[in-house]
């Protein structure tokens, strides 16, 4: 019987992202490479999205499931917590803003194309009444609270699962970094982390993490271009062997 892995992430997930500079796809994503990686019969899901959120992640995530059952294998490349995904018309179709690269780039630019509603709320309204402060407190609840829910359930489920970091936890260049490592170490959720399953935990560096953006700009031949950084061929296979690593404590359950 075919075992079933379930990937998800964002544009250095998604199997239809363009290189900014070349138009290029990439061939094989790593829930691709992951898969042939593995002993057996193993087909991949990747529902990775293009500026998806991690709110996005776990709806995507739940809805993968009652659509299609449980999977044999979930591995996650988790996106920006100050990312607020926005909804379209379509089910997996989203507009993403991101408050605090807006707030304090003056370019007040968004995915495009978009909706004028999703402009007027991005930049006249949500960014004129932001508050840095307590935006960072939001933004780190929801994400230890979104890595949680989905730790858990695969656990509660007997469902081999690992997670990583594509790139920053919040707008890092934006941050107030003092009070983001605060928050960070002081989310008493942090420490419930299995952090055997996530490569790279605590996934911000200052803390001694690391994210594959990280990894990406340190070693530009896994590019897709000096001037886009998400990461080509060779940057997939790393990935790809960053969650093998996580998953091969439990190799011969996932594999038998």
């Amino acid at each position: 019987m075919t075992k079933r892995l379930l990937g998800i992430g964002d544009s250095f997930t998604d199997p239809d992202y363009k290189c900014k500079i070349t138009n290029t796809k990439i061939g094989k994503t790593w829930p691709v490479l992951l898969a042939d990686s593995l002993d057996g019969d193993w087909s991949a899901t990747n529902i990775g999205k293009g500026g998806a959120g991690n709110d996005w992640m776990v709806t995507a995530f739940f809805k993968n499931i009652s659509l299609h059952g449980k999977p044999d294998l979930v591995c996650i490349l988790w996106s920006k917590s100050s990312r607020l995904t926005m909804a379209a018309a379509d089910d997996y179709s989203h507009w993403t803003i991101d408050p605090i690269a807006i707030n304090h780039s003056n370019k007040k630019k968004l995915r495009s194309p978009v909706p004028e509603y999703v402009n007027a709320f991005a930049k006249e309204y949500y960014c004129n009444h932001y508050h840095s402060g307590g935006y960072f407190k939001r933004m780190i609840d929801t994400y230890m609270t979104n890595v949680y829910i989905i730790q858990q359930y695969c656990q509660s489920n007997n469902i081999p699962y690992a997670f990583g970091q594509a790139i920053d936890m919040i707008s890092h260049e934006f941050s107030d970094k003092v009070n983001l490592m605060r928050q960070i170490i002081d989310h008493p959720i942090e420490s419930m982390i299995d952090d055997k399953k996530f490569f790279g935990w605590p996934a911000y560096r200052e803390l001694g993490g690391y994210t594959i953006a990280d990894h990406i700009n340190k070693n530009v031949e896994y590019a897709m271009h000096d001037e886009d950084r998400h990461p080509n061929e060779l940057g997939h296979y790393f990935i790809s062997n960053k969650f093998l690593n996580v998953i091969k404590d439990s190799y011969n359950e996932i594999t038998n």
